[in-house]
């Protein structure tokens, strides 16, 4: 572990929302406060969204969450960012590109990235995928959450409020 934040130091793993921040986070905090994979929404009930649902059921990626690694110089591409060392999870996958969750095990044979250096070659490009199993707490593993104005901001320090939740790993919502 000390090798890994050492070498991965200024690297983020994230997630874009694709929709309003606040309105994300809401949902999530609905949901019991974790950024959910689709069949587990399906299991406990909750409305099914995303960029390719019918195709990530279809390579089995369903059952992940997809995050994607980045340089610090691009993380504010990402709406949420959570600890990288979720990358050390034996459960965890990485890609080089998009690959919709595919999780056949010859295809993971022959396109896992779980070294340091596949991880940092992976993050060069805008659509390499991360996947997570089932979901990922945000009490456990948000690092930070990036707005575009004061205002955004607002709204979702008003949506923390809203859940009760006053700080997420030790840390102030007002600080992540």
């Amino acid at each position: 572990e000390d090798e890994f934040e050492r070498r991965m130091k200024g690297y983020v793993l994230g997630h874009d929302t694709h929709q309003d921040t606040a309105g994300a986070l809401d949902a999530i905090l609905d949901t019991k406060g974790s950024l959910t994979a689709t069949e587990e929404k399906f299991r406990i009930g909750v409305a099914i969204k995303g960029m390719s649902p019918q195709e990530d059921q279809r390579t089995g990626g369903a059952s992940y969450v997809f995050t994607r690694l980045a340089g610090t110089k691009r993380a504010g591409r990402f709406n949420l960012v959570f600890d990288k060392r979720l990358l050390l999870d034996p459960d965890t996958i990485s890609y080089r590109s998009d690959h919709y969750g595919r999780v056949e095990p010859g295809f993971l044979k022959t396109h896992r990235k779980r070294s340091i250096p596949d991880w940092i070659e992976a993050s060069k490009g805008t659509s390499n995928e991360t996947l997570i199993r089932n979901h990922v707490p945000l009490a456990e593993y948000l690092e930070e959450v990036n707005v575009g104005s004061e205002r955004e901001r607002a709204k979702v320090l008003r949506v923390f409020r809203k859940h009760g939740v006053k700080s997420i790993r030790g840390r102030r919502v007002e600080d992540v």
